[in-house]
């Protein structure tokens, strides 16, 4: 097979440092693109990546538990102490060689340093350490193998498919190279041609130098988790612990697979043992494992068992944002909303431009109420590093349409709303978020064309067919909005608030025995709600038992005494059933709360 790589031609000829220069040099996707692909086999080819117009790549945000740090410091490499004393001369020659004894030994010294740093911890050292041994033995396949790996490890993905690319020419059955390339396409997002260079290396099966096909299957996995194909993914690790039984790592991501699968209690058993038998990691600990116990024990409802493994996590890795972030929302599910907000600064702090801390920080300053500061937090997640999980960009846009409407800003709302369709037409509760919108705009028939948009997505989804009701009540469409809640009552028939809004339906339509019959469910259902209470007395006032009413608004002053129109209303009531004087006070407090202004429709003494 013929190749136009520029150090091919005479390389004999070129000095060691020629060869460095164009090596050692980054390379980028539009650099790539200047070489043909590196292997032809009787499979089909691998496809290429696609390359963008500029010669840099930027900075992919990846995920923290699946990329390795870049140190920031120089480190010097140490010269080879042998060359200063155990070289006689530069001209002596090994016996039928016809090369410099030094040259040998020194060839012999770098590529063993090569092959021993690739396994350290230190890239840095290891690069320079295999870039030196490539000048001295530029054709050895394994060295340009050993290069890739390193260049993964420092997250230059497209230099590693470079040095992947090269070992390729040289060894077109080096199925560790076809790995190292797969492992970068899946880094670039290139999932499919990943999926093509881990099968091609699966299929060869040959020149593994000090990887196995674990490796392979194991990161075809990963490109298959990222593709959604959970069941595949699954397989692939399987495939992986057949090879390597004791692969903790690949037992890890079987739990995180097995999870999304919703058989939660399958996947901590299966975390379980991958930290039992804690071997083999790779460039991962432990907390990995941890993580992902806790997301399966989160799935299950299991909250605070979920925060403790999160916390066994946070002691191994202390920097790591994803699981500061995954603390957070297990604590929010707690309805522990400052000590969730609390994690997301961690995160936040450790990684300023989190999108994922950053928007489910956004989530709970809108449970905390502190809508403008929520707003700040969306608006600064949709500008990061676009690392999500679950719904994207798309949960922040439906986040900033509540925080929004909570400031009154219904234009804003909608406009953030459409956003999140936009971007994922499939998500109920943002077109029910809509719906709620265009409701407060009081575009009544778009309101109800996009919450039942919400129920055809989600056909048991309680608060679109509350909604829906709401808006057919606010259209005096009162059949409509009855069907509507009784729909709701029948996913949740234990829901307080839906039995009083049924009830104000039934008390539209002057039904007022069915009206006091649902609101009375409503008192069993939660005996301190303020409007439960309120609703009863009105309904009693209708069906002129205005002393019952007096009751039943006691009982709302008890729960909430500083709401004007639940002393007015009592004043009415306590007028209808002839105690004047104490309906004068009732009235008299529904005033001074009500800033002075008096209730003349129930409280006007003729």
């Amino acid at each position: 097979m013929n190749y136009n790589f520029c150090c091919k031609t005479s390389l004999k000829y070129l000095s060691l440092g020629i060869i460095l220069s164009i090596f050692m040099q980054k390379t980028s996707l539009a650099q790539l693109q200047k070489y043909p692909q590196a292997f032809s086999l009787s499979k089909p080819e691998l496809p290429e990546i696609k390359q963008p117009e500029n010669l840099s790549l930027p900075e992919l945000p990846g995920n923290p538990l699946e990329s390795v740090p870049v140190p920031e410091t120089t480190i010097e490499l140490p010269q080879n102490p042998l060359t200063d004393f155990l070289f006689p001369s530069e001209d002596t020659e090994a016996e039928g060689k016809g090369e410099p004894l030094k040259n040998l030994k020194e060839k012999k010294y770098w590529i063993g340093y090569c092959n021993q740093a690739v396994l350290g911890n230190n890239p840095e050292i290891a690069l320079t350490a295999c870039d030196r041994a490539i000048a001295l033995e530029p054709k050895k396949p394994n060295l340009w193998a050993n290069r890739s790996k390193i260049l993964l490890e420092l997250q230059q993905y497209t230099e590693a498919i470079a040095a992947a690319d090269y070992t390729l020419e040289l060894e077109p059955k080096h199925s560790l190279a076809l790995t190292y390339r797969s492992i970068a396409l899946t880094s670039l997002g290139e999932y499919q041609a990943a999926l093509d260079a881990s099968e091609e290396a699966l299929w060869l099966n040959s020149y593994w130098s000090n990887g196995s096909p674990a490796l392979a299957w194991y990161h075809r996995g990963i490109a298959l988790s990222k593709l959604q194909d959970y069941e595949q993914a699954l397989n692939a690790y399987e495939q992986a612990l057949t090879i390597e039984p004791e692969y903790s790592l690949a037992l890890a991501r079987k739990c995180q697979i097995i999870s999304k699968l919703e058989q939660q209690e399958q996947a901590i058993d299966t975390c379980d043992r991958a930290l039992e038998l804690n071997r083999n990691w790779d460039n991962f600990s432990p907390a990995i494992a941890w993580n992902f116990r806790g997301l399966a024990l989160a799935r299950d409802a299991r909250h605070q068992e979920a925060i403790l493994s999160y916390d066994r996590a946070l002691n191994i890795e202390p920097q790591n944002p994803i699981t500061w972030t995954h603390q957070g929302l297990a604590l929010n599910e707690l309805d522990k909303h400052q000590e969730a907000f609390n994690s997301y600064q961690r995160a936040i702090k450790l990684k300023p431009n989190f999108s994922f801390a950053l928007v489910n920080q956004c989530d709970t300053l809108i449970k905390l109420k502190q809508y403008q500061p929520a707003v700040t937090s969306c608006q600064q997640a949709l500008e990061g590093d676009g690392y999500w999980e679950e719904l994207g960009a798309t949960q922040a846009w439906n986040l900033l349409g509540v925080a929004h409407n909570n400031l009154g800003n219904h234009e804003e709302a909608l406009t953030a709303f459409n956003r999140a369709v936009g971007f994922k037409p499939d998500y109920a509760e943002a077109w029910n978020n809509r719906g709620v919108t265009l409701w407060y705009l009081e575009e009544y028939s778009e309101a109800i064309a996009s919450i039942e948009k919400a129920i055809g997505i989600e056909p048991e989804n309680y608060s679109a067919w509350q909604n829906l009701g709401r808006v057919y009540r606010t259209s005096q469409q009162y059949q409509k909005a009855l069907y509507a809640y009784d729909r709701a009552l029948k996913i949740d028939e234990n829901n307080s608030q839906g039995w009083i809004n049924r009830s104000t339906i039934a008390w539209y339509l002057q039904d007022y025995p069915q009206a006091l019959q649902d609101i009375n469910t409503a008192i069993d259902l939660d005996p301190k709600f303020f409007f439960a209470w309120y609703n009863q007395g009105n309904v009693l006032i209708s069906l002129q038992r205005y002393q019952e009413a007096v009751s039943a608004y006691e009982q709302a002053i008890s729960l909430n005494h500083k709401n004007p129109r639940v002393w007015a209303a009592k004043g009415f009531a306590l007028k209808m059933s002839g105690n004047l004087d104490e309906a004068a006070s009732a009235c008299a407090n529904a005033t001074k709360l009500n800033r002075g202004i008096s209730f003349d429709k129930y409280c006007k003494f003729d």
